[in-house]
């Protein structure tokens, strides 16, 4: 059957192709997602593991500086106590470091492990994703066949459809052999042919130089199975019904010269083949054939898809399969584009087929629609689908998110806030704070602040924060600042001054972070260092700043009265 265009003119189509573009962009679209979603956890995998490459060179610099610290403090003498503590600190501190080194390389091979799986998963579905189109459509430049096969106890045929087209596309099903079928029961060749019989040459006199041919009376035959290889049909008939019998002759129709050759089988020895001649080649390119057209409608009979290979590879195992997509779209996009061209609306797609009685059905579908099912790819990818003429794909409903996630997650190597560039919206101050905190500097900030809220409260602290470098923190995002607890509030008789902090400050620091319900005053912000710091200051007294506390000599013996742990500290608080 022919379709007509919408404008009624003869299109010259034999297939619906507005039917099968449906179905098709369902698959192509599924397909694309796959391939962007494992695209997506390639960047993952790769950003984690030059993380975990930039800790194992943080971990060595941390071994080689313990080393070099604890060297400083040798005495040379190894009965010591201070060597033998010096000692055991080395030790302890390289396995903890081989120990933390090992967990990133698990954590890697783990993260490797798991993206592989995903994409093995993710590759194995497109098969389950195109056996709806391949099911319920027949594609463009696309041929099927049939082959059938007796069971082992032949007591019944199963049969198979293999289709392939010139995008390099091929498939095979199982049919169903409906109740009826010629092939529903055993096929004897005597039903076909009740005198059938032709010449073959002796078994034993192949190897002599002079052939002797033989009557050979096929009738008795059954047929075990019919198989089309390309454009070749090969017929196996056997003595008995099963296919575990090994006496009888294979025949292969050709379409080239000589058309017919023939294999004779007794227990389980092949003759060399032999051409049959004239006469007897008629009888079976008639027999063949007209087995091989009763085969023709169990293509219909599809049922469930086996094996789908492109380019003769599994799809499965397919490395880029989105160039079938491709290739796809290229073959029926010209036509899709002249459908639309030759349909009255300019928003549908309309094909029409003649019916009996002179009625005409038509088939439409809306670009619109069409749009909206490609929507879901993100949009860099979706060029793919231009030479299907549906309009501008920039648009549709079901946008997502996807855009660009593959292009934002590139991007965290150069600048770790790229990611989160956008148009945000202006009152939307909420999302603002938690995209802030996921930089891995400003999370840094915030959990040394928060161990800065558990300190004591006997010693008021003021903790001035410093900005992040500029490739890692923008002036709109200047961290928030830990502002110092206020000091003891004087008698009224006396008038406190203001603290230190709070007479440098500027206007355009920003506002202070109260803790425990007290307030300070902002606190200036020193200039730019390559990482955050913070700054312990004494607090205020009445009369002015606080002394600083005295530096213990490291050679003065500790106090009878005090512990040396005290006086160690001491030390450590007067050399900071």
């Amino acid at each position: 059957m022919t379709y007509l265009y919408g404008d009624s003119t003869d299109s010259g189509l034999e297939l619906n192709y507005i039917e099968l573009l449906r179905e098709f962009l369902d698959f192509a679209v599924q397909v694309m997602l796959s391939e962007h979603r494992i695209a997506t956890a390639r960047l993952g995998a790769d950003d984690a593991k030059k993380q975990a490459t930039a800790e194992l060179d943080r971990l060595r610099s941390l071994g080689a500086s313990v080393t070099a610290t604890l060297e400083k403090s040798k005495s040379h003498n190894s009965k010591s106590a201070t060597d033998q503590s010096i000692v055991g600190i080395q030790q302890a501190t390289d396995a903890t470091l081989r120990r933390a080194a090992e967990s990133l390389k698990q954590r890697v091979a783990k993260n490797e492990q798991d993206l592989l799986s995903s994409r093995s998963r993710e590759r194995a579905g497109n098969a389950k994703l195109i056996e709806p189109l391949l099911l319920n459509h027949r594609l463009p430049d696309s041929q099927s066949s049939v082959n059938v096969e007796i069971d082992a106890e032949g007591q019944s045929y199963a049969a198979e459809v293999l289709g392939s087209c010139k995008q390099g596309l091929a498939w095979r099903f199982s049919a169903n052999i409906p109740s009826g079928h010629y092939f529903k029961e055993t096929i004897k060749i005597s039903s076909f042919a009740p005198e059938l019989t032709i010449s073959l040459p002796e078994m034993s006199g192949f190897v002599r130089k002079s052939v002797k041919l033989k009557p050979y009376r096929l009738f008795p035959l059954f047929l075990t199975s019919l198989k089309h290889v390309g454009t070749d049909i090969i017929v196996q008939l056997r003595s008995t019904a099963s296919n575990q019998d090994d006496s009888g002759v294979d025949i292969q129709v050709k379409q080239t010269s000589p058309r017919v050759c023939i294999t004779r089988l007794h227990k389980g020895e092949k003759s060399p083949p032999f051409d049959a001649p004239g006469d007897d080649a008629k009888k079976l390119i008639e027999m063949v054939e007209n087995f091989s057209e009763k085969t023709v409608d169990l293509i219909g009979q599809r049922s469930r898809l086996i094996d789908v290979r492109f380019d003769n590879q599994p799809l499965a195992n397919y490395n880029e399969p989105t160039t079938l997509v491709t290739r796809l779209i290229q073959r029926i996009g010209p036509v899709v584009s002249k459908i639309a061209e030759k349909s009255l609306a300019d928003s549908e797609l309309v094909l029409k087929r003649i019916l009996d009685n002179g009625r005409r059905e038509e088939i439409f579908a809306s670009k619109a629609d069409m749009r909206n099912k490609i929507a879901a790819v993100p949009k860099p990818a979706r060029w793919v689908f231009a030479p299907l003429g549906l309009g501008d794909l920039e648009e549709g409903v079901g946008d997502n998110d996807q855009t660009s996630r593959v292009d934002r997650l590139a991007s965290i190597e150069d600048d770790p806030l790229a990611a989160f560039d956008g148009d945000d919206d202006e009152n939307d101050e909420k999302t603002k704070v938690p995209r802030q905190a996921s930089d891995p500097a400003i999370q840094e900030i915030s959990e040394i602040i928060a161990l800065a809220a558990d300190e004591e409260d006997d010693e008021p602290t003021e903790l001035v924060a410093v900005p992040t470098p500029a490739s890692r923190a923008r002036p709109s995002q200047v961290p928030p600042v830990m502002a110092s607890p206020a000091p003891p509030r004087p008698p009224a008789s006396q008038s406190a001054p203001a603290p230190v902090a709070a007479q440098r400050s500027r206007p355009s620091a920003p506002a202070p972070i109260a803790r425990s319900g007290r307030q300070s005053a902002p606190v200036p912000v020193p200039p730019k260092r390559s990482a955050p710091a913070f700054r312990k200051t004494p607090p205020s007294t009445a009369h002015g700043a606080a002394p600083a506390p005295a530096r213990v000599p490291m050679n003065t013996p500790p106090s009878p009265s005090g512990d040396s742990i005290d006086v160690a500290l001491a030390e450590l608080d007067a050399d900071s």
